[in-house]
């Protein structure tokens, strides 16, 4: 389902950053989208994540919307914390 395809992970976080590993098997492309300016996951996850050439951490980033598609989702309108500044 996700094979070749550009994913986004919402949290910083050990569940998300499992998630994120165990997904980079299949997409090309994960951001992780994490709240802060820094992960809470464990430091071994962290460094796992960091290390990861298909994973790109947007910091102080959060989810203010979505851009549907007739049959699925087709992309997130996210908000930087710092700057207020939206981006899809």
């Amino acid at each position: 389902m996700f094979r070749n395809q550009e994913l986004t992970i919402v949290g910083g976080r050990d569940t998300a950053a499992e998630e994120t590993l165990y997904l980079t098997k299949y997409s090309s492309l994960i951001h992780i989208l994490v709240r802060r300016k820094e992960m809470q996951a464990s430091e071994t996850l962290q460094n796992q994540v960091f290390n990861h050439s298909n994973i790109i951490i947007l910091w102080n980033r959060e989810v203010v919307g979505v851009i549907p598609s007739d049959s699925k989702l087709e992309g997130l309108i996210i908000r930087n914390n710092q700057t207020v500044e939206t981006e899809k």
